[in-house]
Formats: C-alpha cells, sequence, structure tokens
C-alpha cells in the first residue's frame, strides 16, 4: 500500500513545471533507498523485499526524472534562448521575452 503511494505523484509530476512544491533532496534520498533495498533484496534472495520496493522505487524514480527535467532548462515560452534571466526576474520580465519572441 504505502509503495503505491506515489501514484498521485506522478500523475501530478508528469506535466511539465508541475513539480515546484516537491524537494529534490528528499526524492533523491526517497528512491536511492528503495534502490538499495531493492539491491538488498536480490543480494538475499528475497522476493519479498524485491516485490516491496520494486514498485515504490520506479514510481520515486519517476517523480524524481519529472523534477530534474523541470529543474534543469526553461522549455517554457522558448525564454531559455532570448531571456536567460526570465526565470530570475520573475513572471513579469517572462511575460516580456515571450513578447519580444513572437
Amino acid at each position: 500500500m504505502t509503495s503505491l503511494s506515489y501514484l498521485p505523484q506522478v500523475k501530478k509530476a508528469w506535466p511539465r513545471d508541475s513539480t515546484e512544491d516537491l524537494s529534490w533532496k528528499m526524492l533523491s534520498a526517497v528512491t536511492s533507498g528503495l534502490a538499495l533495498w531493492i539491491i538488498d533484496g536480490l543480494v538475499k534472495v528475497d522476493r519479498l523485499i524485491v516485490a516491496a520496493n520494486g514498485v515504490g522505487g520506479p514510481l520515486s524514480g519517476i517523480v524524481l526524472v519529472c523534477k530534474i527535467r523541470d529543474m534543469t532548462g526553461d522549455y517554457r515560452h522558448g525564454a531559455a534562448q532570448v531571456c536567460p534571466t526570465a526565470g530570475r526576474l520573475g513572471k513579469a520580465s517572462e511575460k516580456n521575452c515571450r513578447l519580444s519572441i513572437r
């Protein structure tokens, strides 16, 4: 049951720019911990450990990848090419950058 708790997070994180409220440090720690549990289960040949963490690990990994995707690169409205500082200047400046592109 706990392993499936990441399903709503995956659903929320899948669209671009939707992971602002998630901590990449927490996601990294959880994903790494679950990966280590999977490795431990494989080493001990314990199917229960592998199965229990084999669901939550990939789900938290997907959320982590979405978070990294959202952190690396300003894909929104082409602002990365024309306005490299748009993310630091706020939404008003980003809007002006969008207008200058079109």
